[in-house]
This record gives structure tokens, sequence and C-alpha cells, in this order.
């Protein structure tokens, strides 16, 4: 089994800087709403979203090339999301297959990694996101 692979550096920020912890976030990848020019050509690639489940505050939202593994572009957009913001989840729930991916994260972090069926406010900005990209606005 594959674990996400935590680049030697790129927490060191983020630990020395002594993070806020807590809340919960939900994170996925989805395959891009409409077809975009890439390295690799048009194509429908992969965007991560990270939200922040009381808010609906998106974190994340990052179109990326297609090719890596789902669980990676997620780990990335994760790491991308608490730096950016200085601050690790408590939870971070994901859709079956992710957690056990991310489990070394989550545990260099004290962050738990769970499998969430419902993740409501990711699915409300994922819509959102979608209508947005369909209608050409940033």
């Amino acid at each position: 089994m594959e674990f996400y692979e935590i680049k030697e550096g790129v927490l060191a920020g983020l630990t020395e800087s002594g993070p806020r912890h807590g809340g919960q976030w939900e994170a996925d990848v989805f395959p891009a709403p409409i077809p975009l020019r890439t390295k690799v050509g048009v194509c429908f690639p992969p965007v991560a979203l990270v939200v922040e489940t009381g808010s609906g505050f998106v974190l994340c939202a990052k179109v990326l090339e297609p090719g890596e593994p789902e669980a990676k572009i997620l780990g990335d957009a994760l790491i991308a999301a608490m730096v950016e913001h200085r601050q690790v989840p408590a939870l971070v729930a994901v859709r079956p297959g992710l957690e056990t991916f991310l489990a070394p994260l989550g545990g260099m972090l004290a962050m738990r990694v769970e499998v969430s069926g419902g993740m409501e406010t990711l699915a409300l900005a994922w819509k959102s996101l979608m209508a947005r990209m369909k209608a050409g606005l940033p």
C-alpha cells in the first residue's frame, strides 16, 4: 500500500510558526467541469478542493496537471491550505479510499483523517465553483 510522501522541509514553516489547531475541513478531488488546455493537451484536469466545514470558506481550489494520483493531489492541496492559513484542522473528512493514503500526514500533525459520506459543505462549494468555471468567471 502506498502512503502520501511528505517532502522534507515542506512543513517546516507550518510547524515552526505554531499553527492553530482545530476545526473541521472537507477535501476531495474532482474532474474539471469544462475542458482545459494543459501541458498534455485538452482534457478535464483534476481540481482539488478544500473547504472549512462550519463556514463553507474555500481554503484551497487548485486546477492541476492530470496524471498524478488523486490522493497525492489532495495531500498537496491540504498542505497548501494549512501553510497559507497557518492552521491544522482537528479533522479532515475525505471520501473512502483516501483516508489510508493520508494517514501519515494526519499522524505527523495530530490531525484525524476520516471517511465521511456526506460532505455537504464541500458539495455546495463544488457546485458554486463549477458554475463559476462554466460561466468563465475567476
